[in-house]
């Protein structure tokens, strides 16, 4: 057994484990303690005890690792950094709305290496490593083949209420709206990057994210034959504030689109 495949049954095992928390939490949502962070965004005591024990388990397997965790923040040092999300679509979760997942990567310098998302309702396990493919529930991914907007469906994070964002990202939307086959907005960026791996999506972008949003759908995407890229020019995705996620057949098509007014 590689390195890399003690990395990722690692982040597989991690994620199983505080599956069972999420899943406790919506059987439960009204014992959910629940608070807002800004708007249109809240977290919820599951979140940080997911995260605690994601951190805990995979600091006791790699020790020398580094961690960056939505809630806590980094911890830690080292070349290998673990970035986790313990619930991506935490309002949809708070609610009960079933559209959410765990995401752990662990990254080396600021290269995505090991991806791990775990989407607990539908017991659907995205997975993939550097440079050795992407895989749902054992089965290998591909993206799409699709090579016309028009035929096209896209997925976007929508803004946070009030940011500054919005005034560019209206103009995007209502030229995707009118090119677009179809365009959704989910609620969970992992799991649109996840479902972008799959063929579910053509292609997917947003403005305004973190290290957690994409550090595991990336690698996803990457090794499942796609394109990413961010579309403000950083060359480090981890450091990135927009992203543009597809399969090949479309990436000047969005590229166009996606380009400031």
């Amino acid at each position: 057994m590689t390195q890399a495949d003690d990395f990722l049954r690692a982040g597989i095992e991690t994620a199983q484990e505080a599956a069972s928390m999420l899943l406790d939490g919506v059987r439960n949502l009204r014992s959910l303690v629940t608070e807002g962070k800004g708007p249109g965004d809240v977290v919820t005591d599951v979140d940080r005890r997911a995260e605690s024990l994601i951190i805990d388990r995979l600091h006791q397997a790699f020790p020398d690792h580094g961690f960056l965790g939505e809630e806590s923040g980094d911890s830690g040092s080292g070349d290998y950094r673990w970035i986790i999300d313990p619930i991506d679509g935490t309002l949809n979760f708070s609610r009960g709305y079933p559209h959410f997942c765990i995401s752990i990567a662990l990254a080396y310098g600021d290269e995505p290496v090991t991806a791990v998302v775990l989407d607990p309702v539908r017991n659907e396990l995205f997975s993939a490593s550097a440079n050795g493919g992407a895989w749902l529930n054992g089965s290998p991914l591909q993206v799409s083949n699709c090579t016309a907007l028009e035929h096209a469906l896209l997925g976007v994070v929508f803004p946070k209420p009030g940011s500054p964002l919005l005034a560019g990202f209206l103009p995007v939307m209502t030229r995707a709206l009118n090119v677009a086959g179809g365009v959704r907005r989910s609620g969970s960026m992992v799991l649109d990057l996840a479902y972008v791996a799959a063929g579910r999506l053509d292609g997917f972008w947003e403005l305004g994210m973190k290290p957690w949003d994409i550090a595991a759908g990336a690698l996803l995407v990457r090794e499942a034959g796609g394109w990413v890229a961010s579309l403000d020019g950083e060359e480090s995705l981890l450091n990135a504030r927009s992203l543009l996620a597809c399969t090949p057949g479309l990436r000047e098509q969005l590229e166009m689109l996606c380009l400031p007014d």
